[in-house]
């Protein structure tokens, strides 16, 4: 016997677009903080921010990865393993997440700038695929230990390409998100 789908009432549907917007701002927000964090541990050249502005950017990561989670399987996701979490979402969006995070690193001149740097610093290239990435940030939480590791530090520098990855294939299978990004009057 085949179970049928139910379909979601209105106001399951209105309750699930109003979650995602919320969580979609909430990440939105973690980035934002996090990379003014960034620019103020620059400008003043002051590193015991450097946890802080990682925590933020781990948070939004995971953020936004639990918004594609709810838009793939229609449910919330339970855990904070960013790499486990990339793996639970559907096969396509896995794919395009890929694809943008790589058209994305090609297209960095500051990565690209620190695959040269850290070749010449360490004498191998850096480990920047999805899952190396997706593994350092769900590290930034606990294992701090890694923030001191040159080839895991290369690895945050990546921030704006899987953020950008994620953010581009949230915003086509949801539009309307972006909305939720302006500023309310």
């Amino acid at each position: 016997m085949s179970e049928k789908k139910k379909k979601n009432s209105p106001k399951d549907e209105a309750q699930f677009l109003y979650d995602l917007k919320n969580r979609f701002q909430i990440a939105e927000g973690y980035s934002k903080a996090g990379l003014l964090l960034t620019k103020y541990a620059s400008r003043a050249n002051d590193p015991s921010v450097l946890h802080s502005l990682m925590a933020l950017k781990g948070l939004a990561v995971e953020a936004y990865l639990k918004c594609l989670y709810d838009l793939d399987h229609q449910k919330s996701y339970t855990g904070d393993d960013l790499q486990k979490l990339f793996e639970a979402l559907g096969k396509s969006s896995q794919e395009l997440i890929e694809t943008y995070f790589e058209e994305l690193k090609e297209n960095s001149d500051f990565i690209k700038l620190a695959h040269v740097q850290y070749k010449e610093m360490a004498g191998h290239d850096i480990h920047m695929d999805i899952d190396h990435v997706l593994g350092e940030w769900s590290h930034a939480f606990g294992k701090r230990r890694f923030f001191f590791d040159p080839d895991h530090k290369v690895s945050f520098l990546a921030f704006q390409e899987i953020r950008g990855a994620l953010r581009r294939r949230l915003l086509e299978l949801h539009p309307e998100l972006e909305e939720a990004t302006e500023p309310q009057s």
